[in-house]
């Protein structure tokens, strides 16, 4: 974040959550052809896993739209960013010094905390309003 605010980047430096030496571990299972079917009601989950499916070449995908439903981020309100920043969580209404300030006339906004980054030859694409072109 300090990285982010320092370049002026519009969001923080990427990192994995999941080791690549442990998600690897497992090793291919299945080495015959495979196809992946989506549409544009394909979200969230399943277009990480159709952006991994793409990026790693496992096989082609089928798409019976133009692309998935383009999600990928945990997107998060307003109220609920005040709601964490309260004592544990507990109550409604932010603490004295949070720097959640609730907004005026009932104004809402949202944001996205976590983004997911395409890897391969999509590298540093973000899923979120995007989606995954089949092949």
């Amino acid at each position: 974040m300090e990285r982010a605010v320092e370049t002026g980047s519009t969001f923080s430096t990427s990192f994995p959550i999941t080791s690549p030496d442990a998600c690897n571990a497992i090793g291919q299972r299945y080495f015959g052809p495979v196809v992946l079917i989506t549409s544009a009601r394909c979200y969230s989950t399943t277009d990480i896993f159709s952006a991994g499916f793409q990026d790693h070449a496992i096989g082609k995908i089928l798409g019976v739209d133009g692309n998935t439903g383009a999600g990928g981020a945990n997107v998060w309100e307003h109220p609920l960013l005040g709601r964490l920043f309260s004592a544990a969580g507990t109550s409604p209404k932010p603490l004295p010094d949070s720097p959640i300030k609730p907004l005026p006339k009932g104004a809402n906004m949202r944001v996205a905390i976590r983004r997911t980054l395409r890897v391969g030859a999509q590298a540093g694409t973000e899923l979120e309003d995007l989606g995954i072109v089949p092949g």
